[in-house]
């Protein structure tokens, strides 16, 4: 399947490979598995996102996600140098909140102008484990209701959807098909197709990128989420 070429006015950049979490709908999580062995690097360096911001050129929006974020070795120097890196006035963190568990680390989400955080309930650690991050989540959002020109986006997390070996036979999730994602230095359809095999139909990150759009491959027939 072809990725649609139509108006682009935001790009996901995932920054690190790492998490804190291993959770089966995630494309990003850090266990090697049959989809992500060819990642070479576990997480963007700042020359890179320096590098990329340039060619990227001016865009309306940019989401930061990961892996984790936060877990970023740069995570605060890249969130405070934001608008020198990328060409944008609009930037969108993707967390579950992990380095904020620490409140002197809050203040960095005033570099964002969306926070979308993950909150890990109860009644999901009781069906898949690990660790309920109830604190940090409370913690971020009474810090934001202090700052309401900040889009705070709760996603309360109660099940995974279900996993699924590939390859998988369905019609394509259609959902990011406008957004393209930055990883290693190539442009991909989805936030999925950087971390599948497939992830080389992506097109090389060059000046003329929007040119080009209609040459990358959506690994929609790979895809392990359920639709």
């Amino acid at each position: 399947m072809k990725f649609i070429k139509r108006y682009i006015n935001r790009i996901q950049v995932p920054i690190t490979r790492i998490c804190n979490r291993q959770c089966p709908h995630c494309c990003a999580r850090e266990t090697l598995t049959w989809y992500n062995k060819s990642i070479t690097e576990k997480e963007v360096t700042l020359e890179e996102l320096i590098w990329a911001g340039k060619l990227i050129g001016k865009i309306d929006q940019i989401e930061i996600t990961g892996g984790e974020p936060t877990l970023h070795s740069k995570f605060e120097e890249i969130s405070n140098n934001l608008s020198n890196i990328f060409q944008c006035n609009d930037f969108m963190l993707v967390s579950n909140g992990w380095l904020f568990k620490d409140p002197y680390k809050l203040p960095l989400l005033l570099n964002y102008q969306r926070v979308w955080i993950t909150h890990y309930t109860e009644e999901f650690v009781k069906k898949y484990g690990g660790v309920i991050n109830t604190r940090e989540f409370n913690l971020v959002a009474n810090f934001l209701k202090q700052y309401p020109n900040i889009h705070f986006i709760p996603v309360h997390t109660f099940e995974h959807k279900a996993f699924l070996d590939p390859p998988y036979k369905g019609n394509p999730c259609g959902h990011h098909l406008y957004m393209p994602a930055y990883y290693e230095k190539y442009l991909y359809g989805c936030c999925v197709a950087w971390s599948l095999p497939y992830r080389g139909k992506g097109i090389p990150l060059t000046e003329d990128w929007r040119d080009h759009l209609e040459e990358i491959d959506i690994p929609c027939d790979q895809c392990f989420l359920s639709i």
